[in-house]
Formats: C-alpha cells, sequence, structure tokens
C-alpha cells in the first residue's frame, strides 16, 4: 500500500510497476480473507467491519470480490483516485493495524511470554521486602533477619507468581500506613471478639 501510494503521483495507474502492485494487493487480501488472522486474534468484529466497509464502498456482495475490484486499474481509474486511497488508509488500515501476531507452541497454544514482565516486579519486591525486614531487624536489636520478614509476611503475596488476586492484601495494608485509607475500624470489629475472648480467659 505504501509502494503504491509513493508511486501513483510519478508513474499512474496504468504503468506496469503500478500494475504488478495492484496484483500483489489483490494477492495479499485473498490471503487476508481465506487465513482469516483476525479469527485467531479473537477480532471477529473488526473483521466484519472491514467487510461491510469494503462490501459498501465497491457494492459488492462478496468481501473478497470485493477487494479483487477495489485494487484493480479499472475500478480505480472509474473513482475519484485520491479518495479511494484515502478511504482506504483512513478506514481500512487502521483496522487492519489492530491485528497482531502471536506464536505458538508445537501443540498450537499461543506462546506465554508474560512472565518475563512479571518477573521484572518479583524481583523488584522482592528486594524492598528483603530490605525493609533488614532494616526492622536493625531497629530492633533483639529480631533476627528471620522475624523482620516474619513481620511483613503480607509481602509475600507480592512475589507469588501465582493467585495474584492476593496481592489486595499487601496493597491494602500499604495504603493504610501510608493514611491513604483508614482501616480503624474495620480492624477494631476483625480484633473485638479475640481481644474479649483473651480478656475473658485472663479474668
Amino acid at each position: 500500500m505504501d509502494k503504491l501510494v509513493e508511486q501513483l503521483p510519478k508513474k499512474g495507474l496504468m504503468d506496469p510497476t503500478t500494475k504488478d502492485l495492484l496484483a500483489s494487493l489483490r494477492s495479499q487480501s485473498v490471503s487476508l480473507i481465506e487465513e482469516d488472522p483476525f479469527m485467531v486474534a479473537n477480532k471477529f468484529a473488526t473483521f466484519a467491519k472491514i467487510q461491510r466497509r469494503m462490501g459498501e464502498r465497491v457494492g459488492a456482495e462478496s468481501v473478497k470480490q470485493a477487494f479483487l475490484t477495489f485494487w484493480s486499474s479499472d475500478y480505480l481509474l472509474s473513482q475519484n483516485l485520491n479518495q479511494e486511497i484515502n478511504f482506504f488508509q483512513t478506514q481500512i488500515s487502521p483496522l487492519i493495524h489492530t491485528n497482531y501476531f502471536r506464536n505458538t507452541d508445537a501443540t498450537g497454544q499461543f506462546v506465554d511470554d508474560f512472565w518475563r514482565v512479571d518477573l521484572l516486579f518479583i524481583v523488584f519486591f522482592a528486594g524492598d521486602f528483603l530490605i525493609r525486614s533488614l532494616v526492622i531487624s536493625r531497629k530492633h536489636s533483639r529480631l533476627s533477619w528471620w522475624d523482620g520478614m516474619l513481620r511483613r509476611w503480607y509481602d509475600i503475596f507480592l512475589l507469588l507468581p501465582v493467585l495474584r488476586w492476593l496481592i489486595i492484601l499487601p496493597v491494602t495494608i500499604r495504603l493504610h500506613k501510608a493514611k491513604i485509607i483508614n482501616l480503624e475500624g474495620i480492624l477494631a470489629q476483625v480484633t473485638h471478639e479475640p481481644a474479649a475472648y483473651l480478656a475473658d480467659r485472663v479474668k
């Protein structure tokens, strides 16, 4: 498409090189329709929108025929060339660009490389956990580093690669300590019964 747009002002539609580019675009369009990469990416609505827009533009019921007609020199000669190119660049190309490629393994499943991103956060929070635990143990001479870790037990959930929803616990505690949210009322209710039970036992 970019090559065609670059060449049209110089050589026009009837130049053999331009015709070769149009033939290539027709071939690629047919491959796009037959292979339907949008299905793999779960973008059915996007592909349907492309089909509808192309069909309405050319007046063809078949999307394959719509693309074949659109990328023909006869059709482009019969229309306003700049308007047709602008239509494709603004109405069709952005939809095609929303698709993406993902590698698959031997079983046909998508390769999940998210752990590479997740690992950076795990390393960061692991360093933060160890440093904070060490600071706690240094502030209280009777505490070991292990004791310091136990006092920050809730940060362990930031290091787990599974059950990611549990990070709500350390996040909530940190927000409370930073006085961004106030959990005193909730904590009072949660600890009331155990405290009352212990007080009764002491009596």
